[in-house]
Order: C-alpha cells, then structure tokens, then sequence
C-alpha cells in the first residue's frame, strides 16, 4: 500500500506540510531590516504564522512600507487582506486608494464592491451623493 497523506512510512517528508523560511536584511535603518521575508511557523517564537516586519516586508503577516503577504499593512500594501495608504487585496481598507474584491477607501475605490467617495465597481458606494469632489455646493 503506498503511504498517504493519513498513513505514511516513517521517516518520510509531509509534501503538504508548509515549509518555514525566514530571511533578513543585514542593512537595517533606525533598527528596522531593510526587507524580511518570513513564511510558515516558527517554533522558537512561537508563530504559528511568518510575521515580517521590515522597510520592505514578505511574509504570511507582513510589516512595512511595502508590505505583501496573507495579512498586510503598510503604505504600500498587497495580499489577502491589505490595510495601507494604498492597498491591493482581496479585502482592502486603504487612505488613499484600494483595489480589491471588497475596497473601502477614504479617497478612491475599486473593486466587487467599493466603498469611498470615488468609487467605482459592480456594487459601488458613493459618498459624494453624485457630486464631484471639490464641487461647490
């Protein structure tokens, strides 16, 4: 009987099993890596989840001016769920401008739904009432 994914020989790998990676910037400014990538659990933190925090940060949680992961925050931001001043993800909650599958913005807006005063997308919320921004009332 060939080994499963329930039953196998000992000794042997789980191909299903998230590999751990964790790389850092030796360059730090103000204390802070240059970039960190980090992905999968850390045992000797005790993460069940790579948590990258750095200028430029890579990781299932991600930290940064750029960030990109499952859960990211930062200026910059792209992944799953995207907090930024600019956010790109399938939830974006951004300040400037977001693009996603659901996006809130307090500027602009793209997505499934959208929801800021520019805001544009198959189910859109406007907060401008149909008035352009800036428009005199």
């Amino acid at each position: 009987m060939a080994p499963t994914r329930m039953h196998q020989a000992p000794g042997r790998r789980n191909p299903h099993r998230r590999r751990t990676i964790g790389k850092t910037s030796s360059l730090t400014l103000a204390g802070v890596p240059l970039w960190q990538i980090a992905r999968g659990p850390d045992p000797e933190s005790g993460e069940r989840f790579g948590h990258a925090r750095g200028l430029i940060a890579i990781g299932d949680r991600a930290d940064g001016v750029v960030a990109v992961g499952g859960v990211a925050r930062g200026v910059f931001a792209a992944g799953g769920i995207a907090l930024g001043v600019v956010a790109l993800g399938g939830i974006s909650l951004s300040v400037l401008a977001g693009l996603g599958g659901v996006s809130i913005s307090a500027m602009r807006a793209i997505g499934g739904v959208a929801i800021a005063p520019q805001a544009r997308g198959g189910c859109r919320i406007n907060g401008t009432r149909g008035r352009r921004l800036g428009a005199r009332m």
